[in-house]
């Protein structure tokens, strides 16, 4: 069994904003050493590490470190800057050099003010990019309008396979399901669509 989404963290090394539901739970380092027991008593084997910052600056090459140290992260989704493909395709080349297991690159869409942001032709080309590298994009829309543009993304480039983070982050009850139960049918159609939470 694989955990395909976890996080590590050392508040000395970077500044980590969480969402103020939080609370003061995640003001502490959380490091292999704590994930390793959760997952000997889960019978868990391998995960995926996922970066937890949106933004240039070390965290995805520190990620692929891990890889090559600690022996049940199998494989690393990392950040890159999908507006620019040229500096994505020099990060990439970066990234490829250093080794460890890059699988896939995620941007918080969610933080973008634009719903259709994954849709310029910069993000795109970059898209193309992860394409060709068999790399994931490992998408998180937080609303139907950027569910939506993923979809779009989707039909764009059957090449490419999509994660959809937490599901697409299904609405409450209390909201009703539409339309992300029908998006969510949709994405399921998808030829290169999958999900995570």
């Amino acid at each position: 069994m694989i955990d395909s989404h976890h996080h590590f963290w050392w508040a000395g090394r970077h500044t980590y904003t969480w969402p103020a539901l939080v609370g003061d739970r995640f003001a502490r380092d959380f490091t292999p050493d704590d994930m390793r027991p959760e997952l000997d008593r889960c019978g868990i084997k391998g995960t995926i590490l996922v970066q937890v910052l949106h933004q240039v600056g070390g965290e995805t090459e520190e990620c692929l470190d891990i890889c090559k140290d600690v022996e049940f992260v199998r494989g690393v989704v990392g950040w890159l800057p999908l507006a620019d493909p040229d500096a994505t395709a020099r990060a990439m080349e970066r990234l490829r050099a250093r080794g460890g297991k890059l699988v896939g690159v995620r941007h918080l869409i969610s933080y973008e003010p634009d719903p259709r942001w994954v849709l310029q032709d910069g993000v795109v080309e970059s898209l193309k990019l992860l394409a060709a590298a068999g790399l994931v994009f490992d998408a998180i829309p937080v609303n139907a309008e950027q569910f939506e543009s993923v979809l779009e993304v989707a039909g764009k480039l059957p090449e490419l396979k999509i994660v959809l983070n937490h599901l697409g982050r299904p609405p409450i009850p209390e909201q009703g399901f539409e339309p992300w139960a029908t998006q969510i049918a949709r994405a399921a159609e998808a030829p290169g669509t999958g999900s995570t939470d």
